[in-house]
């Protein structure tokens, strides 16, 4: 991807004729973009699930009930099987990203443990599933004009 600009630590915006029902309307964080790939999460397409029933899922009991009643996000349509934590830094967690020195995600069991006890990140955000994408697939949607890059 030489003479590419990479995204990553970016907001995209869908633009309004982007008409794939799967990013219509969409906010989506750049976690990972290089020329291996892109990795971002939707930031604005809550589930109606909340974080006690992947907690249930897990077999992770809450210790307390507000715990459970956080939101989920769709994170994207891949896999919804798949499950990522955006928080600030802090924690030593398995498998973190760091996308900025104030963002990473974490995709760990164990982030999503330390929640169900009261002990994990404060200003997390839960996503199912996200979106992928093969090198150069970003900076094609990008300059055909469905998404607008923000930082």
């Amino acid at each position: 991807m030489s003479d590419s600009v990479y995204l990553a630590n970016s907001l995209l915006i869908a633009m309004p004729s982007l008409a794939d029902e799967n990013f219509s309307q969409s906010v989506a964080l750049i976690c990972e973009h290089s020329e291996r790939g892109a990795l971002g999460i939707v930031l604005n397409k809550p589930l109606t699930m909340k974080l006690g029933e992947v907690l249930t899922q897990m077999k992770l009991e809450p210790a307390e009930a507000g715990i459970g009643e956080r939101p989920v996000l769709r994170g994207g349509p891949v896999k919804m099987d798949r499950g990522f934590v955006l928080h600030r830094p802090g924690g030593s967690w398995d498998t973190t990203h760091r996308v900025s020195e104030n963002v990473q995600v974490t995709t760990s069991r164990d982030v999503l443990a330390a929640m169900a006890r009261g002990q994990g990140p404060q200003d997390a955000v839960i996503a199912l599933d996200t979106r992928a994408g093969s090198p150069g697939s970003l900076s094609v949607r990008c300059s055909t004009t469905h998404g607008c890059r923000c930082r």
